[in-house]
């Protein structure tokens, strides 16, 4: 579960970034939000007596940083959000590849029928043009609403952010000492 909250930690700080380059208003505050919040989380992981702590005390740290009940929820919340993005992307692959089909044998039938119909390309120009921007609104449609899934995961982030920091700041601690259960948390080479 440590592993799952650092990606989706991870996920979350490099695309907030990248949106903002793309929506300057709510992007912006969404990013500085998460900024601040996670100075603060780390401001607050380090605590008096750390660097005494044993690494039995360190990995009961962490342990208990990531049992807390709104660790929990946020992991099955993004969870899900990010199973619904994979899954949309598995259903338009295979749209994707029905529609290329489609078209490549729409484009042959319309060029050949243009041949022998006057005019037919002036038709299908028209039918096409309205097909494009339909698509193009669902496209803005469904950009806006991946915006907002991924705003909402990024709050459900700054609201564990301590305890994500606090339970990094026993692994850096336990990687430090050498202790045995980070060597056989890390995948071996």
């Amino acid at each position: 579960m440590v592993k799952i909250l650092l990606a989706s930690l991870l996920a979350s700080s490099l695309a907030v970034p990248s949106l903002a380059q793309r929506s300057p208003g709510s992007t912006d505050q969404q990013l500085q939000k998460m900024q601040a919040a996670m100075a603060d989380a780390q401001m607050k992981a380090n605590r008096p007596g750390d660097n005494r702590m044993s690494c039995d005390q360190m990995r009961e740290e962490l342990e208990s940083q990531m049992r807390q009940p709104a660790v929990r929820a946020v992991a099955v919340e993004n969870g899900a959000i990010a199973q619904e993005k994979v899954d949309e992307l598995d259903k338009a692959k295979k749209e994707a590849s029905a529609q290329i089909a489609t078209q490549m044998a729409s484009n042959l039938f319309m060029g050949i029928a243009s041949t022998f119909l006057p005019g037919m390309g002036m038709i299908t120009g028209r039918g096409q043009q309205a097909a494009q921007k339909a698509q193009a609104t669902r496209d803005q449609a469904k950009a806006e609403q991946n915006m907002q899934d991924m705003n909402k995961m990024a709050d459900n982030l700054i609201t564990i952010l301590p305890q994500m920091m606090r339970g990094n700041r026993m692994m850096e601690l336990a990687q430090a000492k050498n202790c045995d259960w980070i060597k056989q948390s890390q995948p071996q080479e």
